[in-house]
């Protein structure tokens, strides 16, 4: 998780899939998924076939053109996926699918609500570390280089991740978005966001150190 390698750690869904000969042809096994989701009470929100070229003779370099027709299924609280591959090969799938929930309503005034809250925490902790660290504070410079790191380790990845995303958004069909730590630029960009905490905690750790005008003023109250 921290060398950038974040795409296994995904929400948990259930696949299956069925490889082998295909029992009809693949315009016939969309129509009767269309048809029996249908009856079983599934909205269909939406149908997309993408086409690309795949090499079927790697070794005369001859190229035919693989359709991967997927559809897009919703019932309560369940998303469904079926994928139809047009010339699967003899251990590749032929039909697909995928069961995972949706994003329980709650989610997202949780995390408007956690946003602010951490926002204002954020805000409080700056404001009394910029005040700690004022002149003539013997850490002043070193806390303002770890605040710049600090930002631009935490910022980077969601400057990242957010063009990515939409682009990867307007390009395919999407049932719901991907989740937030996605937008976030986590898990990929974890390394990231550890060494800017560890950057943030260590200028606020250097921040309680006292200035030394405080110290001019313990000596003159002692004397």
């Amino acid at each position: 998780m921290l060398l950038g390698d974040g795409g296994e750690y995904q929400q948990t869904a259930t696949d299956a899939w069925a490889a082998g000969p295909p029992p009809a042809p693949p315009e016939q096994m969309v129509a009767v998924a269309q048809r029996r989701l249908r009856e079983a009470g599934w909205h269909l929100d939406q149908s997309a076939a993408e086409t690309f070229e795949n090499c079927a003779d790697k070794l005369c370099g001859s190229f035919v053109p693989v359709t991967w027709t997927t559809l897009d299924a919703s019932r309560g609280d369940t998303l469904l996926t079926v994928t139809v591959n047009s010339r699967p090969e003899p251990e590749s799938p032929y039909l697909s699918i995928g069961l995972r929930r949706t994003t329980p309503p709650l989610v997202l005034p949780a995390a408007i609500g956690g946003g602010l809250l951490g926002a204002l925490a954020g805000w409080l902790v700056l404001g009394w570390a910029s005040r700690r660290t004022e002149t003539p504070h013997p850490a002043r410079a070193v806390v303002k280089v770890l605040f710049g790191v600090t930002l631009f380790l935490w910022w980077v990845p969601v400057l990242v991740s957010v063009p990515a995303l939409v682009s990867h958004h307007r390009a395919e069909p999407h049932p719901q978005w991907h989740p937030l730590w996605e937008w976030l630029g986590q898990p990929t960009f974890s390394l990231f966001f550890l060494v800017g905490s560890v950057s943030a905690l260590l200028g606020i750790a250097l921040a309680t150190l006292p200035r030394r005008d405080a110290d001019r003023l313990s000596t003159l109250a002692s004397g």
